[in-house]
C-alpha cells in the first residue's frame, strides 16, 4: 500500500527569504531573476515585511538554488546567514533575545519554530561537557546546500548578536554538522564555523561548549520576553490549527523515531488523546498512524541515501529498523523494486 502524502504542504515565512533578497538586491545580476522568482510565487517586493505570508517549502528551495545558480556563488547561504540583521524573524527573534541565557533562548527557539519554519523540528541535546542544537527536516522536501549553511550560521550569527559569545574558535565552534556532501565554500567554512566541519551528515548542527548555555542574554528583560512570547505562542497555535492533526502526528514520529519508539500509543501521549481517539481523528483526515510512519521512513530515507555519507545499516537504524532487512523490503516497496544501494548510486550528489 502506497501511503499518502499530507494533504497542506508545509509552508515557511517569507522572512527566511530576506537575507537572501538583501544580497540579490546588491547585484544587479540578481535582482530580474529574483523579481521573476518572487513573482511566480504570487508574491510581491513589499510582501517581505509581513512575516505571516507563507510559501510552499519546495518552492523556497527551487527558488534558493536557482538564485546560487544564477549568481555562480555556492556561499550565498554562508553569506545570508552571516549578514542576518536585528528583525529578520519578527516576533519569534524578539522573544527569543530577551529569555535570560543562551539555554532559554534556544528554547523559545524550539517552541516555536514553525512561526518561521513547519518544516524544521530544532532540539537541544546536553551531552556531557558539550551541547549539540541540532535542525531537521520532517516533509521529505530535500534542503539545499545554500539552505544548510544559512540556518547553521544563522543560528551561530544571533548567538553572538544577542549572547556575550565570542566570535567563532574552535573552542565555540567544536564541531559543525551538514547534510550535504561537498562543501560549498572551504575557507568561508574554516572562517565561519572553524575547523571540524562534518558533511553528509543526517542533520544540520551546531556543536558548542555546554557552558555557553549559561551565558546571559544581552536583552534580557522579563516583561518584554513574556509580552512577545505569548504574541509568539498566538501566531503558533493558529498555525497549528490549520496544520491538523496528521500534520502534528508527523512532527511527532519524526521527533521520536531515532528514541526508538514513535508507536501509535507514543504520540497519542504526547498529543495528550487517547490511542481511540488519535485514530478517529487521523481518520477523519483520512490517514492513519502506519501511513505517516511509513510516509516519514521513506521520505527519510530517500534524504539520506541522496546526501548523507551514512551506511544503509545505520539508515535502517535510525528509521527505527531492528533489522536491515526489513528496510530493505520496505524500500523495495516504495520505489517498485529498487534497492537503498540502486536509489544511493542514481541519486548521490
Amino acid at each position: 500500500m502506497t501511503s499518502a502524502r499530507p494533504a497542506r504542504e508545509c509552508t515557511l515565512s517569507i522572512r527566511l527569504l530576506w537575507p537572501f533578497a538583501r544580497i540579490a538586491l546588491g547585484n544587479p545580476e540578481l535582482v530580474g531573476p529574483l523579481m521573476v522568482a518572487i513573482d511566480r510565487l504570487g508574491i510581491g517586493a513589499t510582501d517581505f515585511v509581513n512575516p505571516e505570508i507563507r510559501l510552499p517549502h519546495r518552492a523556497v528551495m527551487t527558488l534558493l538554488q536557482q538564485l546560487v545558480d544564477v549568481s555562480g556563488d555556492p556561499s550565498m547561504g554562508l553569506r545570508a546567514g552571516c549578514g542576518v540583521e536585528t528583525g529578520d524573524f519578527d516576533a519569534l527573534e524578539y522573544a527569543a533575545r530577551c529569555g535570560v541565557d543562551l539555554r532559554d533562548a534556544i528554547g523559545c527557539m524550539i517552541r516555536y519554530m514553525n512561526l518561521v519554519n513547519e518544516a524544521a523540528l530544532v532540539a537541544l541535546r546536553e551531552e556531557g561537557d558539550r551541547a549539540i542544537w541540532e535542525f531537521r527536516i520532517t516533509d521529505g522536501v530535500t534542503q539545499v546546500p545554500a539552505a544548510n549553511d544559512f540556518v547553521v550560521a544563522t543560528a551561530m550569527t544571533l548567538a553572538r548578536m544577542y549572547a556575550d559569545i565570542p566570535e567563532v574558535s574552535p573552542e565555540v565552534a567544536l564541531e559543525v554538522h551538514l547534510m550535504h556532501a561537498q562543501p560549498t565554500d572551504p575557507s568561508g567554512y574554516a572562517r565561519v564555523f572553524g575547523d571540524n566541519v562534518k558533511l553528509g551528515m543526517p542533520e544540520n548542527a551546531w556543536v558548542f561548549p555546554r557552558s555557553l548555555l549559561a551565558v546571559p542574554m544581552r536583552l534580557a528583560d522579563p516583561n518584554v520576553h513574556l509580552a512577545f512570547e505569548t504574541r509568539a505562542k498566538e501566531l503558533a497555535e493558529r498555525l497549528r490549527g490549520q496544520q491538523g492533526v496528521a500534520g502534528r502526528a508527523r512532527e511527532i514520529v519524526f521527533a521520536h523515531l531515532r528514541a526508538g519508539d514513535a508507536s501509535m500509543a507514543s504520540v497519542a501521549r504526547s498529543m495528550a488523546m487517547s490511542v481511540a481517539t488519535l485514530r478517529r481523528r487521523l481518520e477523519a483526515e483520512g490517514t492513519t498512524h502506519s501511513e505517516i510512519l511509513d510516509r516519514v521512513r521513506q521520505d527519510l530515507a530517500m534524504i539520506y541515501l541522496s546526501e548523507s555519507r551514512l551506511s544503509v545499516r545505520e539508515i535502517a537504524f535510525l528509521l527505527g529498523y531492528s533489522q536491515s532487512r526489513a528496510f530493505h523490503n520496505a524500500f523495495r516497496r516504495w520505489t517498485a523494486g529498487s534497492t537503498p544501494v540502486d536509489y544511493r548510486t542514481k541519486h548521490q550528489k
